[in-house]
């Protein structure tokens, strides 16, 4: 087959032609950039609120210093309880008076165990507890790299954090982890990415077996689908979430919409409820734009990458197909990125610098592009659509409705309708 720059339409004819991978290719050729293999992380703004002092409790567990919860019988005065705090040289700081409960303040250094067996014997007292630590309900996975806080895309920048409470790709509908397709250079079954690929296919070479040859798919799959809070490696933003991995470009990251189309077909027929395509071509195509739009019509969602020209586009695809979700890149300070494209058809951003990535080798380096940012978004999308059930169409809206506006005010060329909040999309309001 022949490599063409541009499309050609002559009646139902359609020359195919070749697409490059967002992650640092242009619409001038250019490959990878090799910075992005030895990309640093940039910091996560700063946390200065320090945390109480705590010491051991008599098990052995993190409580309060200075602090004991005193529960009274009912009809106990204000002044009774007042008088049994100064008892122990502490103080009531405040009071639940539905609970009948007084909150206690005595100095940090003070014997909590002796003030605890004093108030015990005190008229009125039902009982004593000291203030015990207690985690707060968030999802903090134990993956080595988000516990290193080199994942801040997930921890923070994008609320993947606080959207796991709610969801973790699991499809209730189903009974199953939530199916999403990456259509990409392939994906190899090493480290975090051996048990959530459940179909693989070659559409390049006719290969049942989508083996990567070029890096760029393995890095897509592992963002979306990396096999999280198994205490090594990397996590993903879907968590749960399987992957169907379709290979449609070759070693040299070259695609043609003929096997993007084979591969969103397959995708749909494999019951995907998400596709993600970190491509970029300046050239519509009919045949693809249209095989997104039924596969939208179905329930499917397609994400993909914005591309990384830098410039305004008037369009890429398949990003700007209709249906299809637009993806641009920002930095973890709400930032364009310098390679980012950006125009009319740019619907959401998400994070596309520093981003942790899988490579096909088994080893773990941070990559730049809207290729990375692209499958963030598809990530959100598939906590939401496995959480409520929703289609292309409800979810595409869910995304862009709740999506955190950091541009001129509504939707604007850069940010489409804002950076993704994986949070506010799995909210049930």
């Amino acid at each position: 087959m022949v490599l063409l720059a541009s499309m050609v339409f002559a009646a139902s004819v359609v020359v195919v032609g070749v697409i490059h991978p967002a992650w640092g290719a242009s619409k001038n050729g250019g490959g990878p950039d090799a910075s992005q293999d030895t990309a640093k992380p940039e910091p996560a703004p700063g946390n200065d609120n320090a945390e109480r002092e705590t010491v051991k409790g008599p098990d052995g567990k993190p409580v309060q210093a200075g602090s004991l919860l005193v529960s009274y019988e009912a009809g106990v005065s204000r002044a009774r309880q007042n008088a049994n705090a100064r008892g122990i040289g502490g103080e009531v700081s405040e009071r639940v008076k539905t609970a009948n409960l007084a909150i206690l303040k005595l100095p940090e250094r003070a014997n909590l165990g002796k003030a605890k067996k004093g108030l015990e014997k005190r008229p009125g007292v039902e009982s004593v507890e000291y203030d015990y630590k207690v985690k707060a309900a968030n999802t903090n996975v134990n993956d080595y790299f988000y516990r290193q806080g080199k994942q801040y895309e997930l921890s923070g920048h994008l609320r993947f954090s606080r959207a796991w409470d709610r969801a973790r790709g699991y499809d209730r509908a189903r009974g199953h982890p939530v199916h999403a397709a990456v259509l990409d250079s392939g994906c190899n079954k090493v480290r975090d990415l051996k048990r959530q690929i459940i179909r693989d296919y070659d559409f390049f070479n006719g290969d049942p077996y989508a083996y990567d040859d070029s890096g760029h798919g393995t890095r897509v799959a592992s963002i979306l689908g990396a096999r999280t809070n198994d205490r090594g490696g990397m996590a993903s933003g879907a968590w749960r979430t399987k992957i169907l991995c379709g290979k449609v470009s070759n070693q040299n990251d070259f695609a043609y919409y003929s096997t993007l189309v084979r591969g969103m077909k397959w995708a749909r027929n494999k019951n995907a409820r998400v596709v993600n395509m970190s491509f970029e071509s300046y050239n519509y195509s009919k045949a693809l734009c249209d095989t997104a739009k039924s596969l939208y019509r179905s329930g499917t969602l397609v994400v993909a990458a914005a591309g990384n020209s830098g410039g305004y586009e008037r369009a890429v695809y398949p990003a700007a197909c209709p249906g299809a979700l637009g993806v641009s890149a920002v930095n973890i300070y709400d930032k364009r990125t310098s390679f980012s494209s950006y125009g009319p058809y740019v619907d959401l951003a998400a994070t596309g610098r520093n981003v942790m990535t899988l490579r096909r080798n088994g080893t773990y380096r941070y990559a730049n592009g809207t290729s990375f940012a692209s499958p963030l978004v598809a990530s959100a999308a598939a906590l939401s659509m496995g959480k409520f059930d929703f289609n292309a169409k409800q979810v595409s809206y869910r995304l862009r409705s709740r999506a955190r506006d950091i541009g001129p005010q509504g939707r604007d060329n850069y940010y489409g309708h804002g950076v993704v909040n994986a949070a506010t999309a799995v909210q049930p309001y």
